[in-house]
């Protein structure tokens, strides 16, 4: 998990970027550098699906709603 922007480069002489997770983009380091000292970003993701409940419902539909947070790594 991210607490602050990091940049990750692919050589030692930092010429290209490599931007894979929200913490490594441009926008997390200008909005973290707009929030006060010690603070830290903690953003949300939310995704929602239609999902069919034919089982014990008679034919009904749910719209689940799943929330993550950004500063996860996506492989963990």
């Amino acid at each position: 998990m991210d607490f602050t922007p990091c940049k990750v480069y692919t050589t030692a002489e930092r010429l290209c970027c490599i931007y894979t997770e929200w913490m490594t983009g441009n926008d997390a380091w200008d909005m973290q550098s707009a929030i006060s000292c010690g603070a830290t970003l903690l953003s949300t993701i939310l995704s929602s699906d239609k999902t069919n409940i034919i089982a014990l419902t008679g034919n009904h539909v749910a719209h689940s709603l799943l929330i993550s947070l950004a500063n996860i790594h996506m492989n963990t």
